[in-house]
């Protein structure tokens, strides 16, 4: 499978039209022994670029919601802010944002969309030293 960017577009809502919709969501973590490993479960992207993460899960169980805010230009996914998401817990333990529940360190936030606009792939650092990729698909 070969990834490729795809042109930049010229208006900003045409690009969040883009990451609209409905995606599921699987990711691993390496890097940092208190992550969880692995999550998967679903997302909702707004006309914003606003991503809930909901109905997710991993080997301890249900997560509560995330979100979290994407900005596309030209196929590459960024987080704006200092920020990094908000939610994540599970009952009785405090993790926020990111895919992983783990926070987002949102300078080290890389993502990209393919040509197809159907899957989005992302690397970053986690506020737990974890080192989380993640991948999206419609």
């Amino acid at each position: 499978m070969t990834m490729r960017l795809a042109p930049p577009e010229t208006h900003a809502p045409a690009r969040r039209v883009f990451m609209m919709g409905d995606w599921v969501m699987h990711s691993i973590s390496s890097g940092n022994p208190g992550s969880r490993d692995w999550t998967f479960g679903h997302s909702v992207v707004d006309a914003t670029g606003h991503n809930k993460f909901s109905q997710r899960m991993d080997h301890a169980g249900m997560i509560l919601p995330t979100s979290i805010t994407f900005v596309m230009n030209g196929g590459v996914i960024t987080i704006p802010g200092t920020g990094g998401g908000t939610g994540g817990d599970h009952m009785g333990e405090h993790m926020d944002g990111g895919m992983m529940g783990g926070g987002v360190l949102t300078q080290t936030f890389h993502g990209i969309m393919n040509d197809s606009k159907n899957m989005m792939v992302s690397v970053y650092t986690d506020c737990s030293g974890g080192y989380p990729f993640s991948i999206q698909v419609k």
